[in-house]
């Protein structure tokens, strides 16, 4: 009768020590703990990071046979699937502000200069005392 291992393909000499070399390899390369559904607590490039986070990337990216971004075309019918009417709606709001915005900013300039006459931005005009008076101005007219 034989012994197991004699009968167990793997007891060859030195295929151990090279398959724990290989299984600590691997073990290095990936995370500890697999991916949680609600919160990822672990950095899954800890094999990496001692180089860039683009670097890094790029490494796993060959390492591990992935895809970690989006193709172009991917992102693009992305943002077609998402331009909503309330989308362009928001956009053309957010326009509209800063456009008051800046017709505010240069309403209460011309107001300053038309009190203290041009003002010139390498000089300095002492309008500190004023400041608060400014801030309500600028809250007021955006």
């Amino acid at each position: 009768m034989q012994s197991e291992t004699e009968s167990c393909p793997v007891a060859t000499p030195g295929l151990e020590s090279r398959l724990e070399a290989a299984i600590s390899h691997a073990a290095h390369l990936l995370p500890a703990q697999g991916p949680i559904n609600v919160f990822v607590h672990h950095n899954t490039l800890h094999a990496f990071e001692e180089q860039g986070f683009h670097e890094a990337v790029a490494e796993a990216t060959n390492t591990f046979g992935c895809h970690p971004y989006l193709l172009e075309e991917e992102y693009r019918e992305e943002l077609v699937e998402t331009a909503t009417t309330e989308a362009w709606a928001g956009a053309l709001s957010v326009w509209f502000a800063t456009s008051l915005s800046l017709a505010g900013f240069g309403l209460t300039l011309r107001s300053i200069e038309s009190r203290f006459g041009r003002l010139s931005l390498t000089d300095y005009h002492g309008l500190y005392e004023h400041m608060p008076n400014l801030a309500v101005l600028f809250l007021l007219t955006g």
